[in-house]
């Protein structure tokens, strides 16, 4: 019997006076509702993923950079609007961060436009027409592009700066170089619109010199020697004035002048 016992303790099924026999997977079993309960948990987490991946995949905008550019051509640009650059972009609206919208940046000779491709809605019709989001900015120095970060400080993106307010746009990994090369673009406008301004600021100081100058002049007492056969009348159609007013100016008796007589042919003002 004692050696009974023995063997058993060195078994594992008895334990020393005072302890109490626990089994271990018995102690880490859970009763089977929470077992269910768990297990349906998880599957309901899982379909429930699975439903957004394909709300997801069905609601994204398959082709964007071509739907983008048929509008671009058909309603945005203008006749005579030329396009120097266009990069692929996407936008994430913070109500709906995990749908992007994509579309494209595109700087012409006149001005920089951001046409983004919208999501369908979950409920809409495959067939309903695609919704666009557009920005327009000018090209002035105050609209400005600088590179940055988005989507969790993840992605590259471009920083649309402008007084009427900008827009943070992420873009693609093949697509930066685009971006930069339209950034150095926009850079130089501004260079050139800075040199016009400064060529226009001092055309605008030379005409104000040039009316300065003619205001003293007008301003300024004029005289007229006579010469042979020249009248009061002819004088008078010279200097812009009448013969009386020469007159009155040189207190003549009599509109009779002589040849090397001295007039005043404008008082001073």
């Amino acid at each position: 019997m004692a050696r009974s016992a023995q063997a058993d303790r060195s078994a594992g099924l008895l334990r020393p006076s005072g302890t109490t026999f626990v089994d271990k997977h018995h102690r880490r079993r859970l009763p089977p509702a929470a077992r269910y309960f768990v297990w349906f948990l998880v599957l309901g987490l899982v379909v429930m993923l699975v439903q957004f991946a394909i709300h997801t995949y069905q609601t994204a905008p398959r082709d964007a950079r071509v739907y983008t550019e048929r509008e671009l051509r058909l309603t945005v640009l203008k006749p005579n609007e030329r396009v120097l650059h266009m990069v692929s972009v996407f936008r994430r609206s913070p109500l709906d961060y995990y749908r992007a919208t994509r579309g494209v940046l595109v700087l012409t000779d006149q001005r920089m436009v951001y046409l983004g491709l919208v999501p369908r809605d979950f409920v809409a019709s495959p067939d309903a027409p695609p919704a666009f989001e557009q920005r327009e900015f000018g090209i002035d120095t105050l609209v400005t592009v600088r590179p940055g970060r988005t989507f969790f400080y993840i992605a590259r993106a471009v920083q649309v700066a402008a007084p009427q307010g900008g827009v943070d746009l992420g873009v693609p990994v093949d697509s930066w170089a685009a971006a930069e090369a339209l950034r150095r673009t926009l850079e130089r406008q501004h260079k050139g619109i800075f040199a016009e301004g400064a060529r226009r600021g001092a055309l605008r100081g030379a005409l104000a010199d040039a009316q300065r100058l003619a205001e003293i002049d007008r301003r300024r007492e004029r005289h007229h020697v006579v010469q042979r056969n020249e009248t009061l009348f002819s004088i008078a159609r010279k200097y812009e004035t009448t013969p009386e007013a020469i007159q009155q100016m040189n207190g003549l008796p009599t509109p009779r002048i002589k040849a090397g007589q001295r007039l005043t042919v404008r008082a001073k003002s």
